[in-house]
């Protein structure tokens, strides 16, 4: 009969995870919940085409391409004394910033910013979200109005 206690603990203690010290069901496995995973992803490249919004003196939206070298955007924006585009090409980057010269509904422009590739490192981001590039900015007209600019990487 002690046998069979014995035999049937043992039973009991391999069917809840294959003894001790084996792992639990959270991703990335390890006994302690906010373990970090041990995927590797590989960080994303940032050249390519984007979806790009505008906002401040004037709104709109449009497109940027980044290359190796350079970022160019254009887009169709509006405000409340008409209509027009923002433009820019060839905005040098060194790092991961760009600047140089564009233009707002006609008026010439200084535009500066960052295109950010993710560190593909957070758990808690998908792997899409692990690999899309962005581009943030900031445009003055040479009126002294400003604006941002925003832009998600296309997939």
């Amino acid at each position: 009969m002690r046998y069979l206690r014995l035999l049937l603990l043992c039973l009991f203690v391999a069917s809840l995870g294959g003894g001790l010290g084996a792992s639990d069901s959270h991703e990335g496995g390890g006994l302690h919940p906010f373990h970090t995973s041990s995927k590797k992803r590989l960080r994303a490249d940032p050249t390519g085409s984007y979806a790009l919004d505008v906002a401040g003196c004037c709104r709109g939206s449009g497109t940027a391409t980044v290359s190796a070298t350079s970022v160019s955007l254009t887009a169709n924006v509006s405000n409340s004394h008409g209509s027009g585009t923002l433009f820019a090409s060839n905005l040098a980057i060194t790092g991961d910033y760009f600047s140089g010269a564009g233009a707002v509904m006609g008026v010439d422009c200084t535009i500066y910013g960052r295109v950010d590739i993710p560190t593909a490192q957070d758990d808690e981001q998908t792997d899409v979200q692990a690999s899309t590039g962005r581009i943030t900015g900031t445009f003055r007209d040479a009126n002294g109005h400003v604006g941002r600019i925003l832009a998600i990487q296309l997939h």
